[in-house]
């Protein structure tokens, strides 16, 4: 992730210059869920430069949270004397993101926009999905 101030003040002509970093940005991982969802990082290492001036900030300074999600599928081939030679019924059964992790998105890396900066606010992916089907193969 790359932190950007949301405004030109490198006056430069081109917007989303980055910060001055003024502290540590990263915050323990081992804290609630929740905690980490209403701040990912620490806000207050980053500090608009002076206007003219280049922020400090390197580029992709910060992790994302990830992704993990669990897929899993399995299948069961019946043969049947109702059947012709080779042919059978199969049942199949797939889940997606089987054990229903809620992966969260990035949070908000924008200064301006004080509301949402250092914030999650949207999950990423899918919720659990069960999927069967039936199939006959001749």
């Amino acid at each position: 992730l790359t932190v950007i101030t949301g405004a030109d003040t490198s006056l430069d002509g081109v917007g989303a210059d980055r910060p001055n970093l003024v502290g540590t940005p990263e915050l323990d991982t081992g804290r609630p869920r929740g905690e980490q969802v209403a701040r990912y990082f620490n806000t207050a290492a980053f500090q608009t430069g002076a206007p003219g001036t280049y922020g400090s900030a390197g580029r992709n300074l910060l992790r994302g949270p990830g992704n993990a999600t669990v897929d899993f599928s399995t299948l069961k081939n019946f043969n049947t004397p109702w059947f012709t030679e080779g042919s059978y019924l199969q049942l199949r059964v797939e889940a997606f993101n089987l054990f229903n992790r809620a992966n969260f998105a990035n949070p908000g890396t924008n200064m301006l926009a004080a509301a949402t900066f250092g914030r999650i606010t949207a999950t990423a992916g899918e919720a659990r999905t069960l999927q069967f089907g039936l199939r006959f193969v001749f």
